[in-house]
């Protein structure tokens, strides 16, 4: 052990789960784009993955923001996020004429 300093064994096994859900989700073809150590043990994954992470999930959770819709879900105890964005196509837009 290294002098001066102390390994929490409850924080160690909580990186250590992460470190599992991280490296499982890269094995799927999921890019990672941020880690964090958050009591949730957050990660943020990349929109296209949406739909895959979408059919493993029991729970999803949903949140409408100003630039999308940020999605997320539990694996093993940790929250995988990410953000929808939704764009308004032109054929959709309803557009008035003047007179």
């Amino acid at each position: 052990m290294t002098p001066n300093r102390v390994l929490n064994p409850a924080a160690t096994a909580r990186l250590g789960l992460q470190n599992r859900v991280l490296r499982r989700l890269r094995e799927q073809g999921v890019q990672v784009i941020a880690v964090d150590s958050d009591p949730d043990l957050t990660l943020l994954v990349d929109a296209s993955a949406g739909p895959l992470l979408r059919r493993q999930a029991s729970c999803i959770t949903t949140r409408r923001s100003a630039v999308g819709t940020w999605v997320s879900i539990h694996v093993d105890e940790c929250r995988v996020v990410w953000n929808e964005v939704h764009s308004v196509l032109p054929s959709t837009m309803s557009h008035r004429s003047k007179s």
